[in-house]
């Protein structure tokens, strides 16, 4: 084949593909070799993430060790995802019990789960401006009471343990947590007194 043929073949090709992609431009979309398409024009995929979640206590010490796990674009830091979990209803005793600890609050959501083979009840609370979550069993005892705070306010071992364990990653959300009881074997244990602990959950691109 000579070369001005091959040069025409070429030319016929790349009008081509600008033939197909000219609609997905005109769009704001873009083709993908699947067949997908994405949300601008020539734009790359989007960026995987790992979460994590590290308990320190006041001294620092690890309450439990950071571990990350794969996450999907959407927990990606500022994203939105839509919940589709359904309404669990609270169990006399455990609604009498975050009631008579937190009389001004009202309750905006409720969720079920399981701490070391203990079921419980999470209990997201609003006293004003002021919210926090409540870990209560099914009998009525309150396990852990938490609340949102920022890094500064955090003790100072504590916040340096964060900020090690978060190194190349961000803070997304840092939690003062009152340990009233402690959830072991499928029993749980009030504790003669409550303990501070610190979460902070972390997201870093992988």
């Amino acid at each position: 084949m000579s070369r001005m043929r091959w040069m025409s073949l070429a030319v016929a090709v790349a009008i081509s593909l600008a033939l197909v992609a000219a609609p997905a431009l005109a769009k704001g979309t873009t083709p993908k070799a699947d067949g997908r398409k994405g949300n601008a024009p020539w734009l790359p995929w989007p960026k995987k993430y790992l979460v994590g979640t590290i308990t320190v206590a006041e001294d620092g010490k690890a309450v439990e060790e950071l571990q990350w796990k794969a996450a999907p674009s959407a927990a990606a830091p500022g994203a939105k995802t839509e919940k589709t979990e359904a309404k669990v209803e609270l169990p006399e005793a455990a609604a009498k019990a975050v009631k008579e600890a937190f009389p001004a609050a009202t309750l905006s959501e409720t969720k079920s789960g399981e701490k070391n083979g203990v079921k419980v009840f999470e209990v997201k609370l609003k006293d004003g401006e002021a919210e926090s979550a409540v870990v209560v069993t099914a009998e009525g005892m309150i396990v852990t009471v938490g609340a949102k705070v920022e890094l500064e306010d955090v003790p100072e071992a504590a916040a340096a343990a964060i900020k090690k364990a978060a190194e190349g990653a961000k803070i997304n959300k840092v939690e003062k947590i009152e340990v009233r009881a402690e959830a072991k074997d499928g029993e749980v244990a009030k504790l003669e007194k409550a303990k501070m602990v610190f979460e902070a959950k972390l997201t870093k691109q992988k």
